[in-house]
């Protein structure tokens, strides 16, 4: 059987010898059998089974199974070999034909039977054939379908010699004597013998071929189980990287979480700025010789070892103080002392120190405090030793549960539990005589030196008295020409080289011989070098002018320099002056210095043209400013020193053309006021600032657009308020002019509701991004400023003053209008400033306001329904549907007797005097008074308004029922939880829940099913079912909690329900406040059974947990029945269908 025999040929030279076999008759009566269910069904109509009841039944069996087991084969040579149904309808019509001439005989057709049977336990397994063919979806291989053909002709061929026996070679049916005698001479085993061996050939390849694709289809299966599993690792792999990365995530998130609350609990100045603009000023290779200095290497390399004594003392190498004169360049030696601590290659071991600096600055509006140098040394402790679990431990206690920012002591507190786990720590601490309590600032860091291994230097001028008069006996290095002389003169080298290439100094002059001159003449001061070389650039000196002022012998002071500057000052054009002048008004009474963008901004107001600006704002103000103002690395324009401010502050200078360079504080003030209202009212659109109703103004993006609109928004108050605080009296006419002035641009102001708007949300909007402090301080800050106005309006008025005093009373309506706006929307305006424009201005109405049409206003709220009934419900909530078009109202009307004890306490205490004698009413009403008979006083008559209201266009309620509230629930509520606030007045909770499609109701422990339908005049008729009522009892603390014996007033008992989308499951969660510790909180799915009829229903699952430790959050899927909650310091997901917690992911320390 190596090849493939044709199948047609095959299968006709079968059939043909079959039919040769019968007679001509007998081959036209071979029955049509398409199947083996019609061949059973006209085998079973032979007389001869019919009629022998149960042995004809039992011959059935035997066929029944013969072609059971024979009919896969036809459908596997019909489907897999493409053999036409003929052949199978053929070989069912022989077998019927050859049963029908064994029935003539009965005995034999029994016999015939037999050996189907027979012939049926040697028949190849077609069945598994069949089945395995499909299951593999393969052909068959040479062997089984030659196989498979081969048993066609043995089929035939059993048929034909079974013929042979019922038959005479004529064809005709022999009869019985005749069958006897062949049967004699040849038996029925015998003569099929051979038909049987072939039979039993083809099963035994049948067999072979099947125990091949069973090792195939095993090995197949095994390779792709092997698969699925290589890709089930992979997958798991896959998704372990994922959690890692999401672990990795939330730990960076937790951490970043964390850093952000320590930084706004210790809310840090901008401390950078002055470090970094010092770097910038430092002339390359200088400060060489503080490093070389045994004294400043004997404080910076000996090692200290802490001390545990209580009398410990100070070592003398932790106290090193740097002195020298202003303008001596103390703070760029500073800044290159940080940078030095701070290379690797300048410790002992190699490792890099942990260093902190602060730089105080007069003319910064908070570097003068002791306060914001605490903050930033602190904050930098912690930026470079949190990785240290022991530093975070010191940050995350000390800041624990505080809103405020940090205090002094807890500052100094935490400072001190920082420097105790850190070894190596270095203080630099410049400017300390510019600091307003410097003498507490030493004090404190060394008291902090005595208890640590702290190390500090301080940069100071020489008059700081507490520590030249210091009892301790410090380190100290004094700043003098003999060790700038080096420093000074490498500056000097590149300035003379820059005048001399820029032809400002002759060719050929002695460079080397001008240098030492200067040097002399500075006497170690780097600002008087700095000063000369700015008035040598000037303009206005000519080349042998400059060459005579660098040749002069006369030693001249700081002092003397600036005097040199105003007088070339009063030489330039007016417009130069008037811009000088603008700048050092700035610098001088402004909180905060402007960068170049709010200078501009500032000076020419805000303007999209470039023909209103300057072109070049940092070299106008500079060379107007001769060099007295300079632009930091932060974009911001200071004065060029200190003393250069001290000087203005302490003289007065007029240039010829009239020009005050100075201006006074109050007009300073004035001025500024006058600019930042100018900007509110003329620069900014009246618009939402982030063009939308909808979305909210981004701090940085404004910034860019309106550079001047954060100062203005923030610091217009203050300065208006500063503009009337002056000594002097009576006003001068000029005075009074600008005072005026700025009051009508105040009228101006409040008298434009869109540009007070617009305000209120910039104010908002830039209050968390510029202010340290919370925004939610921001409005009560301007509220005082309001405050302060008006109060210092009554100093200055007078004749000229006269026509303000409207303007007073409406700035002071306009301050309790805000203020009460504050209360109600604080939170919301914080975090969205955008709704000035939306709900705020619709439910907080004021004449300063306007009403936009983007929120329009109907009263919802639920009306009274009954005599005696409370004039408005204790308690509700509401719920939107889902497509927005209806809105439910759920509202808790409590009884008279309630109502009267939650409003006012007198009345209540005639009411019990009238009804309950028993009841001592001359005291207050505490716990000694409550009783059953009171408790149902208190609990009887509450109902419960559940209202429906479509919100498509107009508003309109569409149907309304009343729930009665069983008196036992009201009363256990009132027992767990009804007490006072710390303001004296009542609370109580009540829990509510709906569901998200608004057919389940919750109230209390009792839940209802709203059942809606529509009325002829569309409203909706609505029913409630009897309720279900919760069974708490599935804990022994709960079962306490819901006891008759709970005392009153005591901590409270609180529990919120929630109702799942499908609305088969509650979740109950509680917390017992007067648990005292412990598990003190729980939760638990009920299922929401209706269909049973039971009245009450058990907890399926709960479990009790610690309190999640500041967090309180749950909440459902709005698809699946699913719920996430926090407990025990973890995020928890739960499956409420099959009650598995799917998820879990504990919190970190921080």
């Amino acid at each position: 059987m190596s090849s493939l025999t044709p199948i047609d040929d095959l299968f006709h030279e079968a059939r043909d010898g079959f039919l040769n076999s019968l007679s001509e008759t007998e081959k036209k009566h071979v029955p049509k059998c398409t199947s083996a269910e019609e061949f059973i069904s006209s085998i079973s109509k032979l007389d001869l089974l019919t009629k022998r009841g149960r042995r004809g039944v039992s011959l059935l069996k035997k066929l029944q199974k013969f072609s059971d087991s024979l009919s896969p084969y036809f459908h596997i040579i019909e489907v897999f070999c493409s053999a036409h149904p003929e052949f199978a309808c053929l070989a069912w019509g022989a077998l019927s034909l050859l049963l029908q001439l064994a029935s003539n005989f009965s005995n034999f057709f029994e016999k015939v039977c037999d050996l189907l049977e027979s012939l049926n336990a040697i028949l190849p397994q077609f069945r598994d054939v069949y089945n395995s063919l499909n299951h593999m979806k393969s052909d068959l291989t040479p062997r089984l379908h030659e196989a498979i053909l081969q048993f066609y002709t043995c089929l035939f061929e059993f048929f034909q010699t079974l013929a042979r026996v019922f038959t005479n070679k004529n064809g005709t049916i022999r009869r019985t004597p005749a069958t006897l005698a062949d049967l004699f001479w040849r038996p029925f085993d015998v003569r099929f013998q051979a038909v049987v061996k072939r039979i039993r050939i083809c099963q035994g390849i049948v067999k072979s071929e099947l125990d091949v694709a069973l090792i195939l289809a095993i090995r197949t299966d095994i390779n792709l189980e092997r698969e699925q599993l290589s890709q089930n690792t992979e997958d798991v792999r896959h998704m372990l990287k994922e959690v890692e990365n999401m672990r990795l995530g939330y730990d960076e998130m937790q951490r970043d979480w964390f850093r952000s609350k320590v930084l706004q609990w210790l809310s840090p100045p901008p401390f950078k700025s002055a470090f970094e603009q010092a770097q910038y000023s430092r002339e390359e290779g200088t400060a060489q010789w503080l490093y070389q200095e045994p004294i400043f290497q004997s404080w910076h390399r000996n090692s200290v070892t802490k001390q545990s004594s209580p009398s410990a003392v100070v070592h003398r190498d932790q106290i090193l103080w740097m002195n020298g004169n202003p303008g001596s360049g103390k703070t760029v030696l500073a800044a290159s002392t940080i940078e030095e601590l701070q290379s690797p290659d300048s410790t002992n071991n190699g490792e890099v120190p942990i260093v902190c600096y602060y730089f105080f600055e007069a003319a910064s509006p908070h570097g003068t405090t002791r306060l914001a140098a605490y903050r930033a040394l602190a904050t930098q402790l912690f930026q470079q030793g949190h990785v240290l679990e022991s530093i975070r431990d010191v940050f995350a206690f000390a800041g624990n549960s505080v809103r405020e920012p940090a205090s002094e002591n807890e500052l100094l507190d935490t400072l001190k539990l920082s420097l105790d786990i850190l070894q190596e720590v270095y203080f630099v601490v410049d400017g300390v005589d510019e600091c307003e309590e410097n003498a507490r600032v030493f004090d404190d860091l060394y008291h902090l030196c005595e208890v640590s291994t702290l190390k500090v230097i301080f940069f100071s001028r020489p008059n700081v008295a507490c520590i030249r008069r210091s009892k301790y006996h410090l380190q100290t290095i004094a700043i003098d020409q003999s060790k700038q002389g080096k420093d000074m003169g490498l500056f000097f080298d590149r300035e003379l080289q820059d005048l001399q290439e820029s032809d400002l100094l002759p060719k050929g002059v002695d460079l080397a011989s001008i240098r030492g001159q200067l040097i002399e003449r500075a006497d170690g001061m780097f600002l008087w070098g700095r000063l000369m070389m700015k008035y040598l650039n000037s303009p206005a000196l000519t080349a042998k002018a400059r060459l005579d002022v660098v040749r002069e012998t006369n030693p001249d002071g700081i002092d003397e320099m600036y005097w040199r500057i105003f007088k070339i000052l009063g030489t330039q054009d007016q417009a130069s002056q008037q811009l000088a002048r603008t700048v050092f008004l700035w610098c001088l009474h402004a909180y905060h210095n402007l960068d170049d963008s709010q200078l501009q901004d500032a000076l020419y107001g805000h303007s999209e043209s470039e023909e209103n600006r300057i072109v070049d704002i940092d070299h106008a103000v500079i060379v107007s400013c001769c060099g007295l103002i300079e632009k930091r690395l932060d974009r911001t324009f200071h004065f060029i020193h200190l003393t250069a401010r001290e000087f203005m502050d302490h003289n007065r200078l007029v240039s010829p053309r009239g020009v005050v360079f100075n201006p006074s504080s109050w007009e300073g003030h004035s001025e500024i006021a006058s600019t930042s209202m100018k900007y509110l009212i003329y620069s900014i659109p009246v618009r939402p600032l982030s063009g939308d109703l909808k979305e909210r103004a981004s701090a940085p993006a404004l910034k860019i657009q309106y550079p001047f609109l954060g100062y203005a928004t923030l610091n217009w108050l203050t300065h208006l308020a500063g503009s009337m605080k002056r000594r002097e009296i009576p006003w001068s006419a000029h005075e009074m002019t600008s005072l005026t002035s700025c009051f009508d641009l105040l009228r101006k102001l409040l008298s434009l509701p869109l540009n007070l708007m617009v305000w209120i949300e910039a104010l908002y909007t830039f209050a968390s991004d510029v202010l340290q402090n919370s925004p939610f301080q921001i409005m009560k800050a301007r509220i005082r400023e309001m405050d302060a106005v008006c109060e210092l309006w009554h100093t200055v008025s007078g004749t000229s003053t006269s026509g303000y005093t409207d303007l007073i009373a409406d700035l002071q309506a306009f301050a309790v209008d805000i203020h009460k706006m504050d209360l109600g929307w604080c939170s919301t305006l914080a975090q969205r400033p955008h709704e000035i424009w939306n709900d705020v201005t619709v439910f907080s109405q004021s004449r300063f306001f306007v009403t936009t049409g983007a929120v329009q206003k109907q009263n919802l709220a639920a009306t009274a329904h009954g005599q005696g009934t409370p004039l408005r419900p204790r308690f509700s909530m509401s719920a939107t549907s889902v497509d927005a078009t209806q809105l439910s109202v759920v509202s808790v009307w409590p009884c008279r007797e309630f109502e009267m004890l939650w409003m006012e306490i007198g009345k209540f205490q005639d009411l019990l005097s009238k009804h309950f004698t028993q009841v001592d009413t001359s005291q207050a009403f505490d716990q000694s008074h409550v009783d059953a008979t009171l408790l149902a006083c208190l609990s009887s008559g509450w109902t419960a308004q559940y209202e429906v209201y479509s919100i498509r266009e107009e508003n309109t309620r569409l149907g309304t029922v009343n729930i009665p509230l069983k008196p036992e629930e009201v009363a256990q509520q009132i027992r767990q939880s009804l007490r006072r606030s710390v303001l004296g007045s009542w609370k109580l909770n009540f829990p509510i829940a709906m569901s998200s499609d608004h057919t389940h109701l919750a109230i209390l422990r009792s839940i209802f099913v709203l059942k809606m339908s529509r009325e002829s005049n569309a409203n909706f008729n609505i029913t409630v079912s009897a309720p279900l009522l919760l069974q708490v009892d599935y804990r022994e603390r709960t079962t306490n909690c819901w006891s008759d014996q709970r005392p009153f007033f005591g901590l409270p008992y609180l529990y919120s329900t929630l109702l799942s989308c499908d609305n088969r499951y509650l979740i109950f969660k509680d917390h017992d406040l007067g648990s005292g510790g412990g598990e003190a909180c729980s939760m638990a799915l009920y299922p929401c059974d209706f269909g049973s009829g039971a009245r009450t229903c058990q907890a399926i699952i709960n479990f009790e947990y610690s309190d999640a430790g500041g967090y309180d959050i749950w909440t459902l899927h709005n698809q699946m029945p699913r719920l996430i909650f926090t407990a025990s310091r973890a995020i928890m997901l739960w499956e409420l269908s099959d009650g598995i917690l799917l998820f879990r992911l504990n919190f970190g320390r921080s």
